[in-house]
């Protein structure tokens, strides 16, 4: 029966501790038996150096772990990477959906602002709700009383002249509102201006389209029903702004009236 490894290894072990007694070597046990370890060790490496056909075939097992491994890691990557791409387009839908959700949002909160207006640059010298009607009445050319007025109060805003005031206005019919806003160009020159009542996120946005206006020669911007819109060029065609990336479309277009609306 052929002897394995193991067995050349223990009578090997045998051997040497044996010899190691007989030639009354003055050892421990511990350390003959380490000797005899260490020396068979060294035999069956040199055996194993002196195998090319032993070491051809443990060394291609190596490369076939090796490669399987491998293939198991790209195909877990790739796994990965597919479930990865398909997160993303799941958040970029969301992203979507979110950002349509809040503009939404945006414009219903802006349709409750539709019978408002807010004047700047009211002497402060008499109350607000009788500057308003006297100017109304007189620069516009539109009488109203005090009793077309559904609401009035102060705002803060920057830049305040001195000796002026700003106030948000509310009518109760959109109608007369919007014929209002329509002649709020029959001010020029008079420090007085009227805009559109506006969200946060439009008032911010008209802000920076004023910002590049200023910016940037021949280009004018303005608001309609709470849309801003911007005119890149006196020939140019107006195009409605609904972000700031708009801002940076030269060639997007848009159809505007700049007339109230029909009923």
């Amino acid at each position: 029966m052929q002897m394995t490894m193991a067995d050349k290894s223990t009578n090997a072990l045998s051997k040497e501790a044996k010899e190691m007694i007989e030639n009354l070597h003055i050892v421990t046990i511990e350390e003959s038996v380490s000797n005899a370890m260490e020396k068979s060790m060294t035999r069956w490496n040199n055996n194993w150096m002196e195998n090319p056909r032993y070491k051809a075939n443990q060394l291609e097992l190596v490369d076939n772990f090796v490669v399987k491994c491998s293939a198991l890691i790209d195909s877990a990557i790739k796994k990965t990477e597919v479930k990865v791409d398909k997160l993303e387009e799941v958040t970029i839908e969301h992203e979507r959906r979110l950002t349509s959700l809040e503009k939404m949002a945006d414009d219903f909160d802006q349709s409750k602002l539709g019978c408002n207006i807010v004047i700047r640059g009211l002497k402060n010298e008499i109350e607000p709700i009788t500057a308003v009607t006297n100017m109304v009445t007189t620069a516009l050319g539109i009488h109203i009383t005090q009793n077309n007025i559904k609401y009035l109060v102060k705002i803060n805003l920057k830049n305040e002249k001195e000796n002026t005031v700003s106030v948000k206005v509310a009518f109760f019919d959109q109608r007369l509102r919007d014929e209002i806003y329509s002649r709020r160009l029959k001010l020029k020159g008079t420090n007085i201006y009227i805009s559109e009542d506006l969200t946060q996120k439009k008032s911010s946005l008209a802000y920076e389209a004023r910002q590049h206006v200023k910016n940037t020669p021949h280009t004018s911007t303005w608001t309609v029903d709470g849309t801003i819109f911007l005119k890149d060029s006196e020939e140019g065609k107006p195009r409605a702004i609904h972000d700031a990336n708009d801002l940076k479309q030269e060639n997007a277009s848009a159809t505007i009236s700049n007339q109230p609306r029909t009923y």
